[in-house]
């Protein structure tokens, strides 16, 4: 290989040398086409969570953006550009988003090379005045410096490095059709290129498109999306979803990750943005439909989004469809032992997840042979958090025989409560969590209600959440009313009761209220005015309240009602129906 020239764009500068290693692999060119054939893409993780591309359309030159993700300032991100660059904005996540595609067109090998017109078509434009910005593009994304403070997530790691780490997204090396030498003559034959690209991508973001640091997209799908807002609230949302057909979040808590600015005076502004961004994602049938909760004030603004079925069906294929094809190439992608590598990488995992079940146990369940085969058997139908769920819940139970209580449990889903109690401690968390350019707050929530708090109310009441609770499960579901939906119901009612109860607070409390001013409240039969008065006297009394009946009586005699500030009292006459009703406050 020879040495390849450099531009003087690079502050590296002048006749730096830089050599290129190129791997060759036996690759059956059957596995090559159907993997170039696929639109899925693996979209790194720190991609999605973190702000490092952009939105704001009048980013200033030479400005430092640090974005902060505690209060103390220990967790952050900062991004520097080079002299005399903004950071990198929506065009640059979208190069960055082909390149990820071009890469597993190029059987994921670390380095692979480029031309801008490969970028162009990638992006489904076909104006070659675009050569220049992607030339330039690919330049800002290899030198931006990004600071990633006890912010980086490595899945090499399992999560968020607890240092300070300095990286690039990628390294570039440009080659000149006059630098190029033998190996590099083939780039070259159309005549109307005039360089390329040696891409890599940096060490942990590589590693992350490599061993599951990754979420599965359709790229034609992202890059179909104009609105940059639309595109990270798309991405965004799929992480946090999972296979949910319901999401809800405060308005606040999106907008910072994004992020988009919320100074009292931009609030409503942003919030249009944010809802025009969704709208699109609407038309393009990404969601199903969004509302948006104003909540007394457009600060406590929340939305909710609602997917179908059909959302969660191409989810399901995209994944499945992704994985098959890495699977089918990773053998040839990477070398022998590191294909053991992540043979043994997956093992273990499933063995830490079985492990984090079992550990919950007694002794005597652990010593059973059968145990830790039942449990993978579970995780396998269930899911591993279902599972773990139910264990917990099974453990706390103290059962004769843990193993015929689990089972049992998980069959008619015993558990829903105690999941639905620590889904909603997750989601009160997210809720309260405050993330800004400055800092994000966050509060550790108890669950307040259980499901003997739902008991305790009235029936008129308990019925009233039911039904609120049943039509949500519907609308999740994208069902209609029906005996298998509700037999489907009734098996994790009191799940999602409890779930509703603690993400309502306000109407439980208004609820609670009402409960509390009809448990004052008395309406029986009396065969008289009489056999009425001396009733109400003894509540009276009961209840600490003065009631002089000689004073009452003569009131009560002429208009059939009495009240002051302490009690109400009606009768009438012809249905002999009394009310006594206990209006003092405590």
């Amino acid at each position: 290989m020879i040495a390849k020239k450099t531009d003087n764009w690079w502050e590296e500068s002048k006749n730096f040398k830089k050599t290129i290693k190129e791997e060759y692999l036996d690759i059956d060119e059957s596995l090559i086409e159907l993997e170039k054939n696929s639109n899925i893409i693996r979209l790194e993780l720190n991609a999605i969570e973190l702000p490092l591309f952009s939105k704001d359309t009048k980013r200033a030159k030479n400005q430092i953006k640090i974005y902060h993700f505690k209060t103390d300032k220990t967790s952050y991100l900062e991004v520097e550009a080079p002299a005399n660059h903004s950071i990198p904005g929506e065009f640059e996540e979208r190069v960055f988003i082909a390149l990820t595609k071009i890469m597993k067109n190029n059987n994921y090998n670390r380095r692979f090379i480029v031309s801008a017109n490969e970028i162009l078509e990638t992006l489904g434009l076909e104006n070659k005045s675009y050569y220049k910005r992607i030339r330039d593009a690919l330049k800002l994304l290899t030198k931006t410096n990004y600071t990633f403070a006890n912010s980086l997530y490595s899945n090499k790691e399992s999560g968020i490095i607890e240092k300070q780490i300095v990286s690039s997204i990628m390294n570039i090396t440009i080659i000149s059709k006059k630098d190029k030498n033998s190996e590099e003559i083939e780039l070259f034959e159309d005549g109307r290129i005039k360089e390329v690209y040696e891409i890599s991508f940096t060490d942990y973001f590589y590693d992350n498109i490599i061993r599951r640091g990754y979420l599965a997209f359709d790229s034609e799908k992202l890059l179909s999306i104009e609105n940059s807002v639309a595109r990270s609230i798309y991405t965004m949302l799929e992480k946090w979803r999972g296979y949910e057909l319901y999401i809800r979040r405060q308005v606040f808590f999106i907008a910072r990750r994004i992020p988009l600015r919320w100074d009292k005076t931009q609030i409503k502004r942003t919030i249009d943005i944010i809802e025009k961004g969704i709208i699109e994602l609407k038309n393009l049938k990404i969601i199903q439909s969004y509302k948006i909760i104003k909540n007394k004030k457009w600060e406590l603004a929340e939305i909710e989004i609602i997917y179908d079925e059909i959302h969660n069906k191409t989810k399901r294929e995209t994944f499945f469809t992704e994985k098959n094809e890495f699977n089918n190439m990773e053998m040839f992608v990477t070398s022998t032992e590191e294909k053991i590598k992540l043979i043994e990488e997956e093992e273990e995992k499933e063995k830490s997840d079985i492990s984090e079940i079992l550990k919950l146990f007694p002794e005597k369940v652990l010593s059973m042979k059968t145990f830790e085969t039942f449990i993978k058997n579970a995780v396998e139908k269930k899911g591993f958090d279902y599972v773990k769920g139910t264990a917990e819940y099974t453990v706390l139970k103290k059962p004769k025989s843990y193993k015929s209580y689990l089972s049992k449990a998980l069959e008619e889903n015993w558990a829903d409560e105690h999941i639905a109690n620590k889904k909603s401690r997750i989601k009160q968390q997210q809720k309260n969590e405050t993330i800004n350019f400055v800092e994000i707050e966050e509060a550790k929530i108890i669950a307040k209600y259980s499901y003997d708090d739902f008991e305790k109310l009235s029936e008129n009441i308990k019925n009233n959440v039911e039904i609120k609770v049943y039509e949500s499960f519907l609308s999740q579901a994208n069902a209609i009313d029906s005996k298998t939906m509700k037999g489907i119901f009734e098996k994790s009612k009191k799940g999602l009761i409890v779930q509703y109860m603690n993400e309502n607070e306000s109407i439980i409390e208004d609820l609670e209220k009402e409960n509390k001013k009809e448990s004052n409240k008395f309406t029986n039969e009396y065969i008289s005015v009489t056999k009425f008065i001396l009733e109400v006297s003894k509540i009276a009394k009961e209840n600490n309240i003065g009631f002089d009946i000689d004073e009452v009586a003569p009131i009560f005699k002429n208009f059939g009602e009495f009240e002051d500030e302490n009690i109400k009292i009606e009768y009438n006459l012809e249905t002999k129906l009394g009310i006594i009703e206990i209006l003092r406050r405590e």
